[in-house]
Parts: structure tokens; sequence; C-alpha cells
């Protein structure tokens, strides 16, 4: 059997609070939800609360049971807080490199056997464009819910059509910050005056993207 990937599905499910105003009062919010949510009624034995490193208020519910307990939680905290904030249930990603389809797979294939694979959403899949190889296949990055990646990765093979791809699981990419590029903090948090949004994280040049470099 091949060896397990190296990263872990996360142990507790999260739900994700952030003011859509600059003085949104994180502290007031969270008064206002301990006033109007019963975790009790919820079937939630305990939280985390803590800071996401974009500044968003971090909810954790551990438990085998967390998926669902945030979900309803999070329609609790949406409902009491309003237009105020928005109120998200953040994935943890995995990345996995899928390498040596042939010229007649799309993306949307490659989307569609990582699902049923995976056991998760097409919808819950990001991908990237297919790049040629030198030996004249193709590769791609797709990103889905880390459990997801993880089971995929597992197989070490993904049939697409009558292609059998391989795949890697990729290690956890550092925290970067999109305008300035530097790592440790992401853009939200940026306190530099160098902006590089306008430029290609590939070549460094501007007038196109990194999907579109060449």
């Amino acid at each position: 059997r091949p060896p397990p990937p190296r990263r872990r599905a996360p142990r507790c499910a999260a739900v994700a609070i952030r003011g859509v105003t600059e003085d949104f009062s994180y502290a007031d919010a969270m008064r206002r939800a301990k006033e109007k949510i019963s975790l009790d009624e919820l079937g939630i034995k305990n939280t985390r609360v803590r800071r996401a490193v974009g500044g968003a208020l971090l909810i954790e519910v551990p438990g085998p049971e967390g998926g669902v307990q945030a979900e309803k939680l999070k329609g609790e905290l949406a409902k009491v807080l309003g237009d105020s904030a928005i109120v998200t249930r953040p994935t943890i990603r995995g990345e996995l490199r899928v390498i040596g389809v042939d010229v007649s797979v799309t993306v949307e294939d490659v989307v569609v056997a990582a699902a049923k694979a995976g056991g998760c959403a097409t919808g819950d899949i990001i991908t990237s464009p297919m790049r040629p190889m030198r030996n004249g296949l193709y590769m791609t990055w797709i990103k889905l819910p880390l459990p997801a990646a993880i089971k995929v990765a597992r197989y070490r093979r993904l049939d697409i059509g009558w292609t059998t791809a391989r795949v890697e699981l990729l290690d956890a990419r550092p925290v970067q910050c999109f305008k300035c590029w530097a790592f440790g903090h992401v853009q939200a948090m940026c306190r530099s005056e160098v902006d590089r949004r306008n430029l290609c994280l590939r070549c460094g040049e501007a007038g196109h993207k990194s999907q579109q470099c060449s």
C-alpha cells in the first residue's frame, strides 16, 4: 500500500465572522451572539474562539459532529448579525498535482473524476488551466477540501476517461500577501507601501496573471 499523505484532515469545523465596515466591533458581535444563541440547543458542547490570519474571528467547533453543528451555528450567527458581518464556513484545502493526462481531457473531466474519488462536490474544487509537458501530455493543479484531497492522494492514481493520471498531494503553502508578496501575513493585514497586485506571480511582469504566463 502507498504511504499515507503527510497532511492530516482538520479535527474541528469552524465558522468565520468578518465585519463589513472598519469600525465593526467583534466584541459587541460576540456579546449579541451569546445573548441570542444557545449552544446547548445546537448540540455544541464547547467552542474555541481565536483570530484568523486575515483578521476575521474564528469560532472552532471540535468533535465528530462539528461540521453539522458549525453549519447550524453559521445560520444562527447570520440571523443575529445581519448585514453588519459576513459569516462563512472556511474550508482548509489540499492541493493536488494531476500529472499525465492526454490532449482530449478537459479541466472539467478532472474535476468530475476528483470529486468522485474524493467524495466531495464538483463545486468544492478550484482548478487551474492545463499546462503542457515535454512528453506531449498535460498536467494541472486542483484544490479541494483537505479530507477529499487526502483520500484522492492515497490512490496515487486518478482515472479520467481513458487516461490514468498520477496525483501528488502538495505540502501546504506558507501564508503569503498577494499585495506585497511577502510571507507571514495576508493582504488584509498588509502595512507595506509596495503594491505588486498587477504583476504576474510567476515572472514578475505586468499585463497578465500567472495562469496565462508562458
